[in-house]
Formats: C-alpha cells, sequence, structure tokens
C-alpha cells in the first residue's frame, strides 16, 4: 500500500478503523458464498484504495482468506 501524504492522520485512522471496526467484523460470510459463486466488488466514493477504508478490508480478505484481490481505477 502507498503512504498517503498525511502519514501520521492516515496512520491513526488505520489503527482505530483495525481495531473498532475490522477486528470484530465476521468476514467470513462473504468469502464464503460469494454471490451467484462468483466474483464480489467493495466499492466507494475515493478514487485510489490507498485513500479508503476498502483497501483495509481488501488487506484483510487477501492475508486471512487468500483472496485474489485487484484494484480497479477510473480512466
Amino acid at each position: 500500500m502507498r503512504a498517503p501524504p498525511w502519514p501520521d492522520a492516515f496512520s491513526a485512522y488505520t489503527r482505530r478503523y483495525t481495531e473498532e471496526i475490522l477486528d470484530r467484523a465476521d468476514l467470513t460470510p462473504i468469502v464464503a458464498a460469494p454471490p451467484g459463486g462468483g466474483s464480489a466488488a467493495l466499492l466507494c466514493v475515493e478514487r485510489d484504495a490507498e485513500a479508503c477504508h476498502r483497501s483495509l478490508i481488501a488487506q484483510r480478505l487477501v492475508e486471512r482468506y487468500d483472496v485474489a484481490m485487484e484494484h480497479l481505477l477510473p480512466l
């Protein structure tokens, strides 16, 4: 993950989001049964995944569930 231009604020956000939300979330149902047995997407209004909570969720899915991840960017 690329370092944002505001590292201290993002570091605090990352820590709090992980502790308060992500660590409490059970992602197993998402991984176990994607809709229609196919692919799933994480969406957000942020253009870059590095500036958004979806990058933290994606990283967790890759690390703990061995999920293949591809970040798509608009043209």
